[in-house]
């Protein structure tokens, strides 16, 4: 277990870069008024992760107990079900966070920053790429199979920030360094969720067809209906 434990470490190293590296680039190239700007709105965005982390946790050990039983059927259907939900709750959080959301970021500021919906746009896409590659990385490391995974990580991440300082010097533009920063997510995005559908013995194809063509949207509709149902029969019953 040495080698994927040592592995685990590079994923706190490359999150360490992409957040630090990006408000220090920032901070030198566009002064400290960007970067108050860039960060706070990185932060605002990003609450939405905190609400998708809650099924990180559930379906983490579920996949790893289905594989020690070697449960193919399982391990997909809780890949595709956790992505599915998770990409779910980032769009609408990102359309919430994106119309009404807004008022609260500038409360938060003090009314002296306005929201730039140029870096929360781009902040959201990667929010959304991220939940995506992010759920099916559960599926790799909740296997131990993550040791490549941790590496095109890091490498993707350096990647990114290396062409984020090329785009600071060259352009002068916040806007193209934060879209610097989706050059790690697509890159992942690509890898991550293939190797999760090796993993669990998926192909391709049937997965994106139930991506969009599934069931699962209804019966995740219907649990929520019950879970706002309940909510309620427990405020009135309180009141």
């Amino acid at each position: 277990m040495a080698v994927p434990a040592t592995m685990f470490m590079i994923f706190p190293l490359g999150s360490a870069i992409s957040t630090q590296g990006f408000t220090t680039l920032v901070s030198y190239t566009f002064g400290p008024v960007a970067v108050v700007s860039f960060t706070t709105i990185r932060t605002f965005v990003r609450l939405i992760e905190q609400f998708i982390s809650i099924s990180y946790g559930v379906v983490q050990p579920e996949i790893a107990i289905a594989s020690g039983t070697e449960s193919f059927e399982t391990m997909r259907k809780l890949h595709r079900i956790s992505v599915k939900i998770c990409v779910l709750i980032s769009l609408v959080a990102g359309i919430l966070l994106a119309t009404i959301g807004t008022r609260f970021y500038s409360i938060w500021t003090l009314g002296r920053f306005q929201p730039d919906y140029g870096l929360i746009f781009l902040f959201l896409t990667g929010t959304i790429i991220r939940s995506i590659w992010y759920t099916s990385a559960l599926v790799v490391s909740g296997l131990n199979k993550h040791a490549s995974m941790s590496v095109f990580f890091l490498f993707v991440t350096v990647l990114s920030f290396g062409v984020a300082v090329l785009l600071a010097r060259s352009t002068g533009s916040l806007l193209a360094v934060a879209a610097a920063t989706l050059l790690a997510d697509i890159s992942l995005l690509w890898y991550v969720p293939r190797r999760a559908l090796a993993l669990t013995q998926d192909r391709p194809i049937i997965f994106f067809r139930s991506f969009f063509l599934s069931d699962d949207y209804l019966l995740i509709f219907r649990t929520s209906l019950k879970l706002l149902h309940l909510k309620k029969s427990v405020a009135t019953r309180t009141s």
